[in-house]
């Protein structure tokens, strides 16, 4: 009896663990924000070291190093009708005399992501500075929550507040280069950004990846 018992548990236990929801199941458009959480050793870490990368992306923006350097990229987009595009473009580092505004534009005139990602953008710049721990934040009228989906990408979904609830309107991810040279370590190899439609099933985005 006592095998039949245990065998019957430990397939319960199985189904159960079968029917978790993922840690980082995709967001949907209208999706009301989770309770904040505090985020693990193991996250700390991944953004800490996101942070050392894209600092090192701002000192060589305020030296000048990295004025007018290129990269080839491919960009994928879709819109909320469900049409796709996919393309590649050279873009180029624009280093106006206040390095804060560096930005990206791309040589051909097509329409890119020009943020240019550095330790201050909003995404990262709260952990940066202060060392925060929670995943979620405030400021004027959003929310914002993190979420870390691999040892060198992270994501940000801002949510807007209807009626009294919190509906998820956006999402952006960066996936940094955290190892090889210093002219290279800070560099965001993906940017995507995206706009959830408004039927709440489809999203509309922008995909910028380095080759």
């Amino acid at each position: 009896m006592k095998k039949i018992m245990i065998i019957g548990l430990f397939v319960l236990l199985s189904c159960n663990k079968q029917e978790e929801a993922p840690k980082n199941g995709p967001i949907k458009g209208g999706d009301e924000i989770a309770d904040a959480k505090v985020l693990d050793k193991a996250e700390l870490e991944i953004i800490d070291s996101i942070c050392d990368a894209l600092a090192l992306q701002r000192s060589r923006l305020e030296n000048g190093s990295d004025m007018n350097r290129r990269f080839l990229v491919t960009l994928d987009k879709k819109d909320c009708s469900g049409n796709t595009s996919k393309s590649s473009d050279t873009i180029q580092v624009d280093v106006p005399f206040d390095s804060e505004k560096a930005a990206f534009k791309s040589i051909s005139g097509q329409q890119i992501i020009t943020n240019l990602v550095t330790d201050r953008y909003y995404m990262v710049n709260l952990y940066c500075e202060t060392g925060e721990t929670s995943n979620q934040w405030e400021s004027g009228t959003t929310k914002y929550a993190l979420r870390v989906l691999s040892k060198d990408q992270i994501e940000v979904i801002q949510y807007k507040k209807v009626d009294s609830k919190w509906l998820a309107k956006r999402v952006e991810s960066i996936k940094v280069l955290l190892n090889g040279r210093e002219r290279d370590k800070g560099v965001v190899l993906v940017h995507e950004q995206g706009l959830f439609c408004n039927s709440g099933s489809g999203i509309s985005y922008t995909r910028q990846s380095i080759k």
